[in-house]
């Protein structure tokens, strides 16, 4: 199973994505805004058989579980607070380290060194998702594409690379950034058995993963063909693929079409930062040289790893809360409705902070003590403060 947001590969039980802090659902729809209440219900189906001795089912149809309706509905409406999301310079390409941890590598925000563009309910007629875009001072919004099937998109040649999720389809495409010149690239099955991840493309080549099948497509006329299988997840650098398998992670040169091995190890969340991998798996953050003559270095030793970033000489990450933990906390703020609470801080942790170079891990003071996913910036992080927000707020450090 999949994480219909980012891709990132899930465990069956799973009731949020680690590497965004989506909540997962069952449904065919991507639309977040649309999909609140199913994202609610789908939760608390969840959290109803991990939630201990506790009476979940009269919790949930308590006439104050409107509560997280209301939330999801304010939250949408601050939508617009994406627009201060600071200036991303990184050009198509080079690997940056802030874009491979976030969720805009193939999510729901794009950038180059003037614009924002970003999938959301930007606008109040808005019935459905668009993509837009937007200075970073907030002013000359424009609308892109009012495609609501657009799910991720990325800038690629400086041109918005995207992806959408239909009932039966999934399609990848190229447009200009003001929308025109839409061109579908690719058409794949989707269905319980078919699922979409990760997409990136150089001037000359899409790849996508397909299922567990890293293909490739020329960007002109073509044929699509395997590249490599067995795939868990990939990065784009140049004439190289970074890729991690089950057990290993491999490098690839696509001009001589030569894999080498880097290291062997479970590997999730590949991101490349000072010619390493940083990687995540169940005992922590590792980093391991490009050149594989040195076995993975274990960063942080911590079972309950969420999502993490990197910027500048620090790894931020969250240390996600158990389910006791999360029950405990809710009680504290309401005792009779508890599980309204518990539901929306599913995934959610403390941050952390720890040198890249390695060292101790240390709690970060801010004006968010918990969060469910992390998202950093040139001018600073932000985090989603809850499983059901479609928006993110900024990290204020004390």
């Amino acid at each position: 199973m999949f994480c219909k947001n980012c891709g990132s590969k899930l465990d069956d039980d799973a009731v949020f994505c680690e590497k965004c802090g989506t909540a997962i659902k069952r449904t065919a729809s991507l639309d977040l805004a649309k999909d609140s209440t199913t994202q609610e219900s789908s939760s608390s189906n969840q959290i109803s058989n991990e939630l201990t001795n506790e009476n979940s089912t009269a919790a949930v149809t308590k006439p104050k579980n409107r509560r997280i309706i209301a939330l999801v509905a304010a939250l949408a409406v601050i939508v617009a607070a994406v627009i201060f999301f600071a200036l991303n310079k990184s050009t198509f390409g080079v690997s940056d380290p802030r874009v491979e941890s976030n969720f805009n590598n193939g999510g729901k925000l794009a950038f180059d060194d003037k614009t924002l563009y970003f999938i959301g309910l930007y606008d109040e007629n808005d019935s459905e998702t668009c993509v837009y875009s937007t200075s970073y001072t907030g002013t000359n919004k424009s609308l892109v594409s009012s495609n609501p099937n657009i799910s991720r998109i990325r800038i690629a040649n400086g041109k918005i690379l995207y992806a959408t999720y239909e009932d039966d389809t999934y399609k990848i495409g190229l447009m200009e950034k003001d929308g025109s010149n839409d061109n579908v690239l690719v058409e794949l099955t989707n269905d319980s058995d078919n699922y979409l991840n990760d997409f990136s493309a150089s001037d000359t080549t899409l790849y996508y993963l397909y299922n567990d099948e890293l293909r490739m497509q020329p960007m002109s006329d073509g044929e699509d063909s395997l590249l490599l299988d067995n795939i868990e997840d990939f990065i784009l650098a140049g004439d190289t693929i970074y890729y991690a398998t089950e057990s290993s992670i491999f490098s690839y040169d696509i001009k001589k079409a030569e894999s080498v091995e880097i290291c062997s190890s479970e590997a999730y969340n590949l991101v490349l930062c000072d010619e390493k991998i940083y990687f995540k798996n169940d005992n922590g953050i590792y980093r391991v040289s490009l050149t594989g003559k040195e076995s993975a270095e274990l960063i942080v030793k911590d079972s309950k790893v969420g999502n993490f970033v990197i910027d500048g000489d620090n790894i931020y990450y969250l240390q996600t809360l158990e389910t006791d933990e999360i029950t405990e906390l809710a009680k504290y703020i309401d005792e009779d409705e508890y599980f309204t609470h518990a539901l929306a801080m599913i995934g959610s942790g403390q941050i952390k902070r720890v040198p890249k170079a390695g060292g101790s891990a240390e709690s970060v003071d801010s004006n968010q003590p918990l969060s469910t996913a992390l998202f950093v910036y040139p001018d600073g992080m932000y985090s989603r403060t809850s499983i059901f927000s479609d928006t993110l707020s900024l990290v204020e450090f004390e």
